[in-house]
């Protein structure tokens, strides 16, 4: 994969949002914990991937690629699932999908999706 360090221009935040309940069981919000600030690279979905989305209802889409770091390799496990979100100044996404690029340690790359 071959990307210049110079696109990464944006700064964002990598959370992960835990649901709260009240005292009867009712979602009452959720609790932020932020696991990382860092650089990014944000880009469209490309053609291939754009189309596909349409099925998976991913429309409004973008793919954040960082660098690797150890910080971010155990966000595949199912303690994250669905509870991933990144923000960038005021808007967030979900993530919906981490490519880490065959795991050889250099980029990893988020499909995510604006919430609305």
């Amino acid at each position: 994969m071959s990307i210049n360090i110079s696109d990464f221009k944006h700064r964002i935040s990598i959370e992960k949002r835990e649901k709260t309940k009240d005292k009867s069981g009712y979602l009452n919000g959720f609790i932020p914990s932020n696991i990382m600030n860092c650089w990014a690279k944000l880009s469209d979905f490309y053609a291939k991937e754009l189309y596909s989305s349409f099925g998976s209802k991913l429309e409004g889409g973008i793919n954040i690629t960082v660098r690797y770091c150890k910080t971010l390799e155990h966000l595949d496990d199912v303690e994250y699932k669905d509870k991933l979100f990144i923000t960038l100044g005021t808007t967030s996404y979900t993530v919906k999908h981490i490519d880490f690029h065959n795991r050889n340690k250099e980029f990893i790359t988020f499909k995510a999706v604006i919430i609305k």
